[in-house]
């Protein structure tokens, strides 16, 4: 789905007109619907605010095997943000993670040295296990992966944090 339908799409679920969506995030309606009709693209950090503002709080399911994103090169993916927790489960036990804020996780049939070593996606081979990771921050998009350096201002340059999260491990 390109970014056009998918800004549609979130309108739509929103049920917000072309203006009242541009309000949000002060820009016209016609740029609105430029950016529906493919005549221009919203700048990197409208689009971070759209994607943050369109996703819906809650609880999710879903097996590991469906969070990786086929890449033509192989790379990190499937970050989830802004989470309250997190249970990775399987017949014998579940691992949940917490912090004291909010967290970041992917999960992934993959090790990160596997993803970052591989050139092509049928070159990856499964761990054998549940790879999940938990971050503190991440660098925003634009890493130089298929583009231009990242913007200081989008990039993770705190020298000193605290990040306190609870790993608890249950058996079933």
């Amino acid at each position: 789905m390109n970014i056009g339908t998918q800004i549609l799409k979130i309108r739509k679920e929103k049920a917000l007109t072309q203006e009242e969506f541009g309000k949000i995030f002060h820009v016209t309606r016609q740029t609105v619907s430029n950016w529906e009709n493919e005549k221009s693209y919203p700048d990197l950090q409208i689009l971070i605010d759209i994607k943050c503002r369109s996703g819906s709080h809650g609880v999710y399911t879903s097996k590991v095997e469906d969070l990786h994103e086929d890449y033509l090169r192989p790379q990190e993916n499937g970050s989830h943000t802004d989470c309250d927790y997190v249970c990775v489960s399987n017949d014998k036990m579940t691992l949940s993670a917490a912090g004291k804020k909010t967290i970041a996780f992917n999960a992934s049939e993959y090790t990160q040295e596997e993803l970052t070593n591989k050139k092509h996606g049928y070159e990856l081979e499964k761990c054998g296990s549940t790879v999940l990771c938990i971050d503190y921050s991440q660098n925003g998009i634009g890493s130089n992966s298929c583009g231009p350096v990242l913007s200081e201002k989008y990039q993770l340059n705190e020298e000193k944090f605290t990040f306190d999260v609870k790993l608890v491990l249950h058996n079933r």
